[in-house]
């Protein structure tokens, strides 16, 4: 088992997060797992619980995740932002509003991103929403490139719509899935094999052209 990530001050220090009263620092291990899950940044429940995925968004995800085989405890997780991005008042009752994460945060993250990829031994990488595929894979990011392999991660990269997007398209608990849940399972469904459930993925070659 790797160590758990643990916080640098140094780092912190001129990150404007840092200063944010309630805000928490949500780190995260990289245990070497088949599989990561990066995602954007913690919500309101995750800062609340101190977890990554918890909230209503990562308990959509799990939902859906299961429906190809793949559990919270057969996966190492990380935020590209790895606190609430989120602005104080103190004039309402509810005084944390997350807002999306600014620049300056994601960037002063970087340093845990580099070293969680340093870290990390995963096979394959399920990237979610538009600002951790642009993190994680950076020179490697396409907006058209979607299934492919990742020199820089040494692995298959799946990367998909944040699941807040896909909530807000109507796609938790929807009778009738709609166009952002259907290509959302779509490429989920990649990682499965139809006869025994098995994840798997095409080699470097055959998934590295997929769109979609």
């Amino acid at each position: 088992m790797l160590e758990p990530m643990k916080v640098q001050e140094e780092v912190c220090d001129f990150c404007p997060l840092n200063t944010v009263p309630g805000v928490k620092k949500i780190m995260g291990k990289v245990e070497g797992k088949d599989i990561m899950i990066w995602a954007q940044s913690p919500g309101i429940e995750e800062n609340r619980e101190g977890r990554e995925l918890v909230g209503r968004a990562g308990k959509f995800l799990w939902q859906e995740l299961k429906r190809v085989g793949i559990t919270r405890e057969m996966c190492d997780i990380q935020n590209v932002v790895r606190c609430l991005p989120a602005n104080r008042r103190e004039d309402v009752r509810r005084p944390l509003k997350m807002r999306k994460p600014l620049k300056q945060e994601i960037q002063r993250c970087s340093f845990y991103t580099k070293q969680a990829i340093k870290e990390q031994r995963a096979k394959r990488h399920l990237i979610f929403g538009e600002i951790a595929h642009k993190e994680v894979l950076g020179a490697e990011y396409r907006k058209d490139k979607k299934v492919f392999w990742s020199e820089k991660l040494n692995g298959q990269v799946v990367c998909l719509a944040h699941p807040a997007y896909v909530i807000r398209g109507g796609g938790e608990n929807s009778p009738r899935p709609n166009a952002r849940l259907i290509e959302f399972r779509k490429r989920l469904e990649m990682l499965q094999s139809p006869r025994d459930g098995a994840l798997t993925l095409t080699g470097h070659n055959s998934s590295s052209a997929s769109s979609g």
